[in-house]
């Protein structure tokens, strides 16, 4: 499907997308927590995408990430001229005081590129659903795929679709009833026979009555 649509103004920040280059010219250390976040891609203005691309390629060789050699690896590049020049870029190294805050910049970059696949996307499925397509389980299963993809890209790995979560559930129960252990055992059997044991990202909150435990052992609690 289409990643842009031209009919209106597609959501961006420029300010965002500055700040964030220009908080790499302060820190290039922060380099690796934008590249945690964003790809190229999803910047929206083409002139701040070569820059970044720029800035990545020179990481990756190893080359420390300033105005002069990124200015440099555009000239390189011949994409110099396409960003504005070395003026832009030199403009850019000095707009952003400080680095602290490149994380956030990176996550105000990445969701407006969200919103703007989600509407390119979206605008596709209703041409699609328009066409009265003949396959109507294909397309449904197509259109799911393709928000899910999105939604997978945005949050991180820790979405799931519900079914691959209902079916390890399933397995650990199976598994619990054949007597098998499954995650991480508890040290108390009858604590252990309510809860069964704790599972990676489970959050279990016991509540007791101090008056029945011995001291040592709501320390070890």
């Amino acid at each position: 499907m289409s990643r842009h649509t031209n009919v209106r103004s597609q959501p961006h920040n420029d300010d965002a997308e500055r700040a964030m280059l220009g908080a790499v010219f302060v820190d290039g250390n922060a380099l690796a927590d934008v590249r945690a976040i964003v790809a190229a891609e999803d910047i929206y203005r083409e002139p701040h995408r070569h820059i970044f691309r720029a800035m990545c390629a020179l990481a990756d060789e190893g080359v420390e990430v300033d105005a002069i050699t990124v200015g440099d690896k555009l000239h390189a590049l011949g994409l110099l001229d396409a960003v504005g020049g070395m003026g832009f870029v030199m403009k850019l190294a000095h707009e952003t005081a400080s680095a602290a805050n490149v994380e956030h910049y990176a996550t105000i970059t990445k969701r407006t590129d969200t919103l703007r696949r989600l509407i390119a996307t979206t605008a596709d499925i209703n041409d699609l659903a328009y066409s009265n397509p003949s396959d109507f389980v294909g397309f449904l299963a197509s259109a799911e795929e393709e928000l899910l993809g999105i939604i997978r890209d945005s949050v991180g790995a820790s979405f799931r679709h519900i079914r691959e979560a209902a079916k390890d559930a399933v397995e650990k129960i199976s598994l619990r009833q054949n007597g098998e252990q499954t995650g991480m055992p508890i040290p108390w059997p009858e604590l252990e026979e309510q809860l069964g044991s704790i599972e990676p990202g489970d959050l279990t909150v016991v509540a007791v009555s101090y008056t029945h435990l011995t001291l040592p052992t709501i320390y070890s609690v």
